[in-house]
């Protein structure tokens, strides 16, 4: 069963994904919204999924192991919040502009688009 995440709960929940794989799971056509999903080490049956609304600039890789997935909000130049996904290790960084959100659950679970 899919459950999103309070915003304050985000960085707990990349914590514990920590050392996991992680993949560019979904994206709609205009490439303007992504879902990365990354599993938990201890238990790769359950996942977390980054869902980046807005998405303006990704680079990286499609999948990598030994996840370090962090994200970094600042505000633009323009005044706007924009967030920064990425790993530096896995050679990985996406950039939105419309938020974050996440969810917890498990590989079978079907994740709303």
């Amino acid at each position: 069963m899919i459950k999103y995440i309070n915003k304050d709960s985000f960085t707990k929940y990349l914590e514990q994904t920590k050392g996991g794989e992680a993949q560019i799971w979904l994206y709609n056509p205009t490439l303007e919204k992504f879902i990365l999903r990354v599993t938990f080490p201890e238990n790769n049956h359950n996942v977390l999924y980054i869902i980046a609304l807005g998405s303006e600039y990704v680079c990286g890789n499609f999948s990598w192991q030994d996840a370090n997935v962090m994200i970094n909000s600042q505000i633009a130049n323009n005044g706007e919040e924009l967030n920064i996904i990425f790993d530096q290790k896995g050679g990985f960084q996406l950039r939105c502009n419309a938020g974050v959100i996440m969810a917890t659950g498990n590989v079978t679970d079907d994740i709303p688009w």
